[in-house]
């Protein structure tokens, strides 16, 4: 296992434990009761998880015949391990902060008639947990949260939720899946008919970021075209799609002799802001540019070390390779 994905899922592990010490530091600090488990289950015995969010988007994960976590999709993807960490521990058995009420008579007071969250688990012997959270409380410490089949309302703390819901904003994909936030991008190198250019990042506490190339001089990049033409795309093409598993017969997709590709290095999902974070903690994409498609709409890619085949963007492919062809230089005079 690399360092960077030690680091990383050390600090998810780090987050998942928080939860249960924050969690056991207010119910040993209370004076009521022993607050009850919402719902108990074997984290073994969990097969697969759908989280829903208030605006109906939706994603899902499931675990294939040798116990690795997949997304639930046309990709198949496996997750990032160092993201999905202790997910199904989480859903395994949630300790509520207090059972409320009896019965919700005001669902939309406390958020539950349009959700948070609603979290579909199926698990062994057809058996399924629905459970739906709703607003947090005015403390912005738990969320009101119902199970269904179970009239009850109760508090959830607040970061059992959040870990969750990050799920859906910040999915655990793979890291060689092309779809990150852009404003984590710090590198960025493409490689075109057998001349590349690569860029930096250059961003100070306070200032606006700054595009750079790298070299000698290190200049900065004509700030409009670079706005106008990159900054969009950096997080990724607006098409990723998975083709095909497997890359037999590469002249097929022209990724035996390929001439392009694009290199991207990143902070991890997780990562916490700084300046300049070290290349060890970064995580990086590389893909391979192939011909394009029938229609000529798309291109061609191959993830660096996977055994995918994918499409993206021509016109995005086409942005990102005139940074070679046609420099993106300030102009001379230009502030």
């Amino acid at each position: 296992m690399s360092i960077r994905t030690t680091f990383v899922l050390l600090m998810f592990l780090s987050v998942v434990a928080g939860y249960f010490m924050l969690a056991n530091f207010r119910s040993s600090a209370s004076t009521e009761p022993t607050t009850p488990w919402f719902y108990t289950t074997n984290m073994d015995d969990i097969r697969s998880i759908r989280f829903t969010t208030s605006d109906n988007k939706a994603i899902g994960f499931l675990q294939d015949q040798d116990k690795a976590w997949r997304f639930d999709d046309q990709f198949s993807m496996q997750v990032d391990y160092a993201r999905w960490g202790g997910v199904t521990l989480l859903l395994s058995g949630p300790r509520s902060r207090r059972a409320l009420f009896p019965k919700v008579e005001d669902p939309e007071q406390f958020g539950l008639n349009q959700l948070f969250l609603k979290i579909d688990v199926t698990l062994t012997g057809n058996r399924n947990v629905t459970v739906g959270l709703g607003d947090k409380t005015p403390d912005q410490l738990n969320y009101y949260i119902v199970q269904e089949g179970n009239p009850a309302l109760y508090l959830i703390d607040g970061t059992w939720g959040d870990v969750l819901a990050r799920l859906t904003s910040e999915p655990p994909f793979p890291a060689w899946y092309y779809k990150i936030d852009p404003t984590k991008v710090l590198f960025l190198k493409v490689t075109h008919q057998g001349q590349d250019q690569s860029f930096r990042l250059e961003r100070f506490l306070g200032e606006g970021d700054v595009w750079r190339f790298v070299g000698a001089d290190g200049d900065v990049v004509d700030s409009t075209r670079w706005n106008k033409e990159i900054k969009p795309g950096l997080g990724g093409p607006s098409t990723f799609t998975l083709v095909k598993k497997g890359v037999d017969g590469r002249a097929k997709y022209g990724l035996d002799a390929s001439k392009s590709s694009i290199n991207v290095e990143y902070q991890p999902p997780n990562e916490p802001d700084q300046e300049d974070p070290d290349a060890e903690l970064r995580r990086t994409i590389d893909l391979r540019i192939g011909s394009l498609t029938p229609d000529g709409k798309m291109y061609y890619a191959q993830p660096s070390g996977q055994d995918y085949v994918v499409s993206v963007d021509k016109d995005w492919v086409d942005n990102f390779t005139k940074l070679v062809t046609t420099p993106p230089v300030k102009p001379a005079g230009a502030k």
